[in-house]
């Protein structure tokens, strides 16, 4: 079985090409999917490894970084309604 890997990308989200590269190398079928489309309601649960790249998405440098990092908090508490941010598995 081959893994499907999918890398979020975005404003202040960087090193998500050198993460797809290494998902590929290693042998999985690799899915860039933009934030916004994962945060829409995205169907992660089709992938089996949820890749997020973390190079500046803590935003101490970069103000988009710090967005992209509150609106995933957000939506991992539950706080946003509409679309699926678990999972399956």
């Amino acid at each position: 079985m081959t893994p499907r890997a999918v890398v979020m990308v975005g404003h202040g989200i960087n090193c998500d090409r050198e993460l797809e590269h290494a998902f590929r190398k290693a042998g999985a079928d690799v899915e860039r999917v933009h934030l916004n489309d994962l945060l829409a309601g995205g169907d992660v649960g089709r992938f089996h490894i949820v890749a997020i790249p973390v190079a500046f998405l803590s935003g101490t440098t970069h103000s988009p970084g710090t967005y992209s990092q509150r609106r995933l908090s957000t939506a991992a508490s539950g706080k946003r309604s509409g679309g699926t941010w678990t999972p399956a598995g």
